[in-house]
């Protein structure tokens, strides 16, 4: 019975925490540009948000360098990464968890076509904020009320959430795909 009270604690404190994050406006990000080392520390900084588990590494040398030689990241320039790639990471890291490394190539290549990233980033922000937000509401809402008892209950919440988040990624995979559709037929 403890276990699952901790378990609500637990959740309750990841809730609290989540709804604390934020992106940074573009303005905030770093102007300088930044070696490998240095990425990786400033990302896991942020990532270290959506952690579930301690010895879970989001971002690594090996994933950036694997990931740019397969064209799903830019490249960075002369070694170093400004402050665009910066956010191009954060958005893979985030993003990997639901799209394919094709679906991430033909997205962030669509953004990065633009000429002002940093209207990007901040939509980025707005959005992935937002919708932590409205997670966090809907998790403390559904949990409303559990006890140390409800072991199913979490569960019943867990896939919920899970169909959620495959039908809005089905969603953005199928947009992707009409991009890509649409670009082989154009060009």
């Amino acid at each position: 019975m403890d276990d699952a009270k901790n378990e609500l604690d637990d959740l309750k404190e990841w809730c609290e925490r989540l709804s604390s994050f934020e992106v940074g406006n573009w303005e905030e990000w770093p102007d300088i540009d930044l070696y490998m080392d240095q990425v990786i520390s400033y990302l896991e900084r942020y990532m270290d948000y959506f952690r579930i588990y301690d010895e879970e590494k989001i971002i690594t040398p090996s994933i950036i360098n694997n990931n740019t030689k397969d064209g799903v990241l830019p490249k960075p320039v002369k070694k170093k990464y400004p402050r665009a790639l910066l956010s191009n990471l954060l958005m893979f890291c985030i993003t990997r968890q639901v799209l394919s490394g094709q679906e991430l190539t033909a997205m962030l290549r669509e953004l990065n076509s633009t000429e002002d990233f940093s209207e990007i980033h901040e939509q980025f922000g707005q959005t992935l904020e937002s919708e932590l937000a409205r997670t966090v509401s809907t998790v403390s809402r559904r949990t409303d009320g559990f006890n140390s008892a409800n072991r199913q209950q979490l569960a019943r919440v867990a896939m919920e959430l899970s169909l959620e988040a495959f039908s809005a990624g089905t969603a953005a995979r199928k947009i992707l795909s009409e991009l890509k559709t649409g670009s082989t037929e154009n060009g």
